[in-house]
């Protein structure tokens, strides 16, 4: 079977492991290799193996425990987690726990902690604090290490979880991603392996909007029905660990509840709208209505728990969709000059929904619906007090035009961050101005104020905050596409994302603000800028606490263990904490700013 791996999305869509009446928390069994019942004590090996991703091909892939995903691992709030880690790669790779607090030097980011060769082994060992959803995957050469299959989710409980009021046997870990595979079922070469046969084009166009995969996977496996019981609720605990895709799914007449994010469960219950279906003039074809406010979107590193409560008779089939949402893709193409050009794409949210999820309706004793115990926390997540003089941490999101070889230059850092901030303040008082009508003058352009990707990033010119100080992120998205903001060690709570266009013809049109719900994140949406280059630009704002003083104190991790400084480990210390976009390819090409963290 041949499979272009630049076609636009032929997706194929793999559930693993998931029927009505079992449950599994991981693709494969994991021993507890410790008795004590606060220990969690585990095995990891990371090594080369294959998948059967299509039918009679078999996939070289890299996994943990010769599973992808990798397998789920499971504690309660207050066990110690230990990871024997043992590298079979290639080459050297981390263990990131995704969304987990942890003391700096067990982060498992490339400048937390040497590198784990290969042939190495190391040692992880943390309290597990906070109950969620998360996941881990490697932070080295991150963008190939986790296409290739390095991934699997973490789950950590507590007594909260009883007040959803579905039992463990109803709960089902879905890892939602894409491959990319090649004309012969194997994974396809990389654009950012500037050695391989890519094409500058088609490199250009895969490190722009991060790597589009024409095999959607859940699970790491082929497409299987999940088995349900009418009026039988279950919790789905979805984790989106795509290099670039964004997930949104819906699923039509059924009700569907968000009930938790990154950060664990919601103060309340949402409910997710089904997406709707309109006429896209570009593709000619019924599209996904473009409304954010339709379905359930996760950005890459997103999580969310959600419960769906089926409605049907024994025999029928319905479906979970996977439906598109304009996020800013980008063509490229050859110019009459020789460089490479980019622009906007015209079908850029216009792909058709695809079923992806066949929910069988089979007999059984019928539920009686939903009735979780509200509010489902017991303790309510409080709102993290922010004075009008907070300090701004400032993260700018852009990128340069394609190289002669296709390659991309992206940066989340600028050495004159204060002074930009000053001058897109000062814009932006204008902009809000009543009296004026019409554009307001003026412009802001990055490079001018030295724009930094990781790689010439020094720990002078990268982010500085205390232990137990409370700060504002300032995240600016300068650029015509979407991004998201992934930050290591601490969670944050989004208050607003602004939408500024100079051009707009009212203060209501230059100005646009929306408050955001109070969540516990440690990654969120960017959405790109709404008008010209240099004249628009997005900004999200979210308070940030570097401490622990929201949690229990017996999980509390000590200051000492939160101070990280520094663009990589010494003797006994950590490099500092990293900050940056979570599109792969967007990190891996300079997207990505760290946070020095002292007493």
């Amino acid at each position: 079977m041949k499979i272009s791996p630049y076609s636009f999305l032929k997706v194929i869509l793999a559930i693993g492991a998931l029927a009505y009446s079992s449950f599994s928390w991981g693709s494969v069994n994991l021993p507890d290799l410790n008795r004590h019942k606060n220990i969690v004590e585990i095995k990891l090996v990371a090594g080369v193996t294959t998948s059967s991703y299509v039918s009679g091909v078999k996939t070289e892939v890299w996994a943990y425990n010769n599973s992808v995903p990798g397998p789920t691992i499971k504690g309660g709030v207050g066990q110690t987690l230990i990871v024997h880690f043992y590298n079979k790669l290639p080459e050297p790779t981390t263990v990131h726990w995704h969304g987990l607090e942890v003391p700096a030097n067990m982060d498992g980011s490339n400048i937390s902690q040497g590198m784990v060769p290969s042939g190495g082994y190391f040692r992880y060992q943390f309290k597990l604090t906070r109950a969620g959803t998360y996941w881990y995957h490697p932070h080295a050469n991150s963008n190939e290490q986790v296409e290739r299959g390095l991934q699997g989710a973490l789950i950590v409980t507590d007594s909260s979880d009883k007040r959803v009021h579905i039992k463990k046997r109803d709960e089902k870990v879905l890892v939602l991603d894409d491959i990319l595979l090649d004309e012969n079922g194997q994974i396809a070469e990389f654009a950012t392996d500037l050695s391989s046969s890519v094409d500058p084009v088609t490199r250009a166009a895969e490190l722009f909007n991060s790597r589009q995969g024409n095999l959607l996977l859940v699970n790491g496996k082929q497409q299987e029905t999940i088995k349900v019981v009418s009026g039988k609720p279950i919790r789905l605990r979805l984790i989106n660990s795509a290099n670039g895709r964004f997930m949104r799914l819906s699923a039509g007449d059924q009700k569907m509840y968000q009930i938790g994010t990154d950060g664990g469960l919601l103060n309340d219950i949402r409910t997710i709208n089904p997406v709707t279906t309109i006429y896209n003039h570009h593709t000619q074809e019924m599209t996904s209505n473009p409304s954010l406010d339709q379905g359930m979107l996760l950005t890459p590193a997103e999580r969310a728990d959600i419960v769906l409560v089926p409605q049907g008779d024994p025999g029928e089939v319905k479906h979970i969709q996977w439906h598109d949402t304009p996020s800013g893709l980008h063509n490229t193409s050859r110019k009459t000059d020789g460089s490479i050009g980019f622009s906007h794409a015209h079908n850029d949210g216009g792909r058709p929904p695809v079923n992806i999820v066949r929910l069988k309706f089979v007999h059984g004793k019928k539920g009686r619906g939903w009735h979780p115990t509200l509010p489902l926390r017991k303790h309510p997540i409080q709102p993290i007090e922010v004075a009008h003089d907070t300090q701004p941490l400032i993260v700018p999101f852009g990128h340069g035009a394609p190289m002669e070889n296709g390659n991309v230059m992206f940066f989340n850092a600028v050495k004159e961050s204060g002074e930009m901030y000053a001058t897109l303040e000062n814009l932006m008082v204008a902009a809000g101005n009543q009296s004026i009508v019409g554009s307001v003058p003026g412009m802001v352009m990055p490079p001018v104020f030295g724009t930094l990707p990781f790689g010439k990033l020094n720990p002078e010119d990268a982010l500085h905050a205390k232990v137990g100080e409370t700060r504002v992120w300032y995240l600016i998205n300068f650029t015509g596409g979407d991004h998201n903001f992934h930050s290591h060690g601490f969670f944050f709570q989004p208050l607003e994302t602004i939408q500024v266009n100079l051009d707009g013809v009212s203060a209501n049109d230059r100005i646009r603000r929306s408050p955001m719900e109070i969540e516990t994140k440690d990654t969120v949406h960017m959405p790109r800028r709404a008008g010209a280059a240099g004249r628009s630009w997005t900004i999200v704002k979210a308070a940030v606490r570097f401490d622990d003083s929201d949690l229990p104190e017996h999980v509390q991790r000590t200051a000492e263990e939160l101070v990280a400084s520094g663009k990589s480990p010494t003797d006994g210390t950590s490099g500092g904490w990293l900050a940056h976009c979570h599109f792969l390819e967007h990190a891996g090409g300079g997207m990505m700013n760290f946070l020095n963290l002292e007493m």
